[in-house]
């Protein structure tokens, strides 16, 4: 349970993120827009793909 009000905003925050662009995606290839819906897959898809590449070759490059 949320200890605040403030709180409760930031788990609608939360829930409403991953909603928001599924519907999206939805929206826009029903709708016929492929370049908005690949913006989309890229940033849900293709951006936390690279960034845990990248952190992948940092830990290696530590070596630890």
């Amino acid at each position: 349970m949320p200890h605040g009000p403030d709180e409760i905003f930031y788990m609608l925050a939360w829930f409403l993120w991953p909603v928001g662009l599924i519907g999206g995606l939805v929206w826009s290839f029903t709708r016929g827009n492929k370049y908005f819906a690949f913006g989309l897959l890229t940033t849900l898809v293709g951006v936390p793909a690279v960034l845990f590449l990248v952190l992948i070759v940092f830990i290696l490059t530590l070596g630890i």
